[in-house]
């Protein structure tokens, strides 16, 4: 079922309201994935401070934040030259995903798995990918 899901994620993301199973079965993505019924973790509000290893990115260490308006959750990433704002963000329980743009034109997508004030997960680029690990510091 998990790779079902995560196979149905970009359809879900892009707004397409049904697919087809394997066996041919019409599946509703948003009910596979319950988005429409996840709201944000209070434990993933905040300001974290992350550090990501062997980065070859232009943000190994710094800071971002999880916000939540209206049932919208919001993440931005804080830079010594800017701040970078996520999209596609999906929250599920303890768990956050978000896309950014390096550079202005590399996708980077990140995992995150939330256990009291600690985030841990991974950074996938087009080449690979990294450890990338958080600690709130403003709740």
């Amino acid at each position: 079922m998990k790779l079902i899901k995560l196979f149905f994620l970009p359809f879900v993301l892009l707004g397409a309201p049904q697919a087809i199973s394997a066996n041919g079965a019409d599946l509703n993505c948003v009910e596979i994935l319950d988005l429409e019924n996840s709201k944000v973790e209070k434990s993933l509000i905040g300001v974290w401070s992350y550090e990501i290893e062997n980065s070859p990115f232009n943000f190994e260490q710094g800071k971002f934040f999880i916000t939540e308006r209206d049932g919208e959750t919001t993440v931005a990433l804080q830079l010594d030259n800017g701040v970078i704002t996520a999209y596609d963000v999906v929250v599920k329980d303890n768990k956050i995903w978000f896309n950014i743009n390096n550079e202005g034109l590399k996708k980077v997508s990140i995992l995150l798995v939330a256990s009291g004030d600690l985030l841990k997960g991974e950074i996938y680029s087009e080449d690979t990918s990294y450890k990338i690990t958080a600690k709130r510091i403003i709740f």
